[in-house]
């Protein structure tokens, strides 16, 4: 294992962690940092001293009431933030996009899930059904993914509007939205519009190390902080990283120093500005924004749609191995180059260098693509998931499937949503998109030899 790792060191990294490996962001020697609690080391499940002193500081730069370390990275923080104002059989609102973490929340807490599905699988959400189900709904939150992986934001403020409107808690997976706080060329963040309960995953757009993420809480007292605390500590590891947390609060310290953000988001307007040219590798932009159904758009996430006639390339793997270069993912009709503060002039210009070039030998096959991206397929729920996965389960052909109740997630990896969940109802389009999604090799969790699907006997 550690071989094959230490050979992916010259790939230069537009992927995860933020850290992209450049040692100006990290401490020298971790294994300095890496104590328990000992005295004058304090406790992170009961901060007094250091931990408590550097979630303050962290709240400060968030600007919000509190600020809790999660070292077990922001699926923990999505656990107790949906354990901790939600009890046993209550409805949640969320978005059907929601990550795993999200649908792990439901099953432990055996929570009846309302969705808010979108035209498309990956689309912006209509606020006026919105509206219709916080009326009609006896959900005590709403659960909002914001921004998405492709770094489209929805209109948090106008949401946190509504949902306080209706004396519900608004919970916010803004995890890839961490250093929306530092520069005012990034969309405004979830606190800042709001929001009650707001999770940053800190390792995916920071440089800080992979694990690290916050829960912040605004300022309003709508949520119980001691709540959040018990369930904190009781999904938390009793053994965290000094290591973690010390990057968390050295890093947070160094970035939001005035004006740290300035260099990098004027290179970042540069490098988009020279690959707006590309016809074949479009690169996002705010003109996709209203397109999609959205309110905003991360500058930060290099997403490129691709109008090509051919299909199934793996690009992921000539970009590698022609170039050197590492993206985030690959998904439907693009792929993702993320970028951080850790960036240099060299990884931008090898990544400028590998897109002309790709363009350049793909010139004669440009067909433009309509991006609607995958088909949001609405699904029926015969079960809860929590009894879903105590009953008797049984393999059979996904193509044989319909009308049979699905007894395992399947899941698009990444981005971590599910297609389908324990509880929901097989339909003949949801298996034609799982087959397209196979044909076009991408990574689907949850089947068996990608043939056979796990039904309730």
């Amino acid at each position: 294992m550690e071989e094959k790792i230490l050979s992916m060191k010259n790939i230069y990294p537009f992927h995860m962690p933020g850290h992209k490996r450049n040692k100006k962001f990290m401490y020298k020697n971790l294994l300095d940092l890496d104590f328990t609690e000992i005295y004058g080391l304090d406790n992170l499940q009961k901060p007094n001293g250091i931990i408590k002193k550097a979630e303050s500081d962290c709240a400060k730069i968030f600007g919000c009431k509190k600020s809790f370390f999660c070292v077990n990275g922001a699926s923990v923080a999505i656990l107790a933030a949906v354990f901790s104002v939600c009890q046993e059989k209550e409805e949640i609102i969320a978005m059907r996009e929601s990550h795993k973490s999200f649908y792990n929340a439901l099953e432990l807490r055996n929570l009846k899930p309302v969705f808010l599905y979108g035209k498309n699988f990956y689309s912006g959400i209509d606020y006026l059904e919105l509206e219709k189900l916080l009326k009609k709904s006896n959900a005590k939150a709403v659960f909002i993914t914001s921004p998405n992986y492709k770094g489209f934001c929805l209109d948090i403020k106008k949401i946190a509007q509504l949902t306080h409107k209706y004396k519900k808690i608004l919970i916010v997976d803004e995890a890839h939205g961490a250093h929306f706080i530092f520069n005012k060329n990034f969309p405004v963040g979830a606190i800042k519009n709001g929001a009650d309960i707001v999770i940053n995953s800190l390792h995916k757009t920071l440089p800080c190390l992979t694990q690290s993420a916050i829960l912040n809480l605004n300022k309003n007292d709508l949520v119980d902080i001691n709540r959040v605390k018990k369930y904190l500590n009781m999904f938390q590891t009793t053994s965290p990283s000094y290591i973690f947390m010390s990057v968390m609060d050295k890093t947070l310290k160094f970035i939001s120093q005035r004006g740290f953000y300035d260099n990098y988001v004027k290179k970042l307007v540069d490098v988009r500005k020279i690959l707006s040219r590309n016809k074949i590798f479009e690169l996002a932009n705010k003109n996709h924004v209203q397109k999609f159904g959205f309110y905003d758009f991360d500058i930060s996430k290099l997403v490129f749609f691709i109008n090509l006639a051919q299909k199934n390339i793996n690009w992921e793997k000539i970009l590698i191995e022609k170039f050197k270069l590492g993206i985030e993912m690959q998904g439907l009709n693009y792929f993702i180059a993320l970028s951080s503060i850790a960036d240099n002039d060299y990884g931008f210009n090898l990544l400028i260098k590998a897109i002309n070039s790709l363009e350049k030998k793909f010139c004669h096959e440009y067909k433009k693509i309509n991006f609607c991206d995958l088909k949001q397929v609405k699904l029926k729920n015969a079960l809860s998931i929590k009894k879903t996965l105590s009953r008797k389960k049984k393999y059979i052909e996904l193509k044989k499937s319909e009308n049979k109740i699905c007894a395992d997630y399947i899941t698009l990896y990444p981005p971590g949503v599910p297609l389908i969940i324990p509880g929901e109802i097989i339909s003949q389009d949801i298996i034609c998109l799982i087959f397209d999604l196979l044909k076009r090799n991408l990574n689907i969790l949850g089947l068996k030899k990608n043939l056979f699907v796990s039904v309730i006997n």
